[in-house]
């Protein structure tokens, strides 16, 4: 399992030709924060900024020294496709509250936990304010989030979250 900031700075080659078509940036995550669903490469422009993106289906391998694409070609301008409502970058993720749903305190997300098929299996925990094996740990496995939120507070079931443990890379 890796965190998604493994990932940043890595280069993003096409198999096609072997261009290198850019440097992963952040990632893409759906809103319910199960899955990734793309890869954002900046921005470019001066007066029009585009945002640039490629979509999961056009990703091949997320590998350990470069991210590959089918084809140089593949790369979209990220504020209609990307940012449609669907996708969250992974980096508004940070800081975010996580509570219970009795409204303690638990802590603050600092990342997320992928499997190797890019799923979202947890959430690793910047700020613990919660003592026990949750603190320990420091990650929340994905099935203990009861509701992501959309922009203050993500809600968990606290008995899930400490009979798990999560590793990360």
């Amino acid at each position: 399992m890796f965190s998604g900031k493994y990932f940043i700075g890595k280069p993003v080659i096409s198999v096609s030709d072997g261009k290198r078509v850019g440097t992963l940036k952040d990632l893409y995550v759906d809103r319910e924060v199960r899955t990734v669903e793309g890869i954002y490469l900046g921005s470019e422009g001066l007066f029009s900024r585009k945002d640039l993106c490629i979509a999961k289906g056009n990703v091949l391998v997320y590998g350990v020294d470069a991210i590959l694409v089918k084809q140089s070609d593949v790369i979209i301008d990220g504020a209609p496709a990307c940012e449609s409502g669907k996708w969250v970058r992974r980096d508004r993720l940070p800081g975010k509250q996580i509570t219970t749903s009795g409204g303690t305190r638990v802590g603050t997300v600092d990342d997320m936990i992928v499997d190797e098929d890019m799923r979202i299996v947890g959430l690793r925990l910047g700020r613990v304010f919660v003592k026990g094996p949750l603190a320990e740990n420091r990650a929340i496995t994905r099935q203990a989030v009861i509701d992501v939120g959309r922009e203050d507070a993500m809600i968990i079931d606290l008995s899930i979250a400490e009979r798990q443990s999560l590793k990360t890379k």
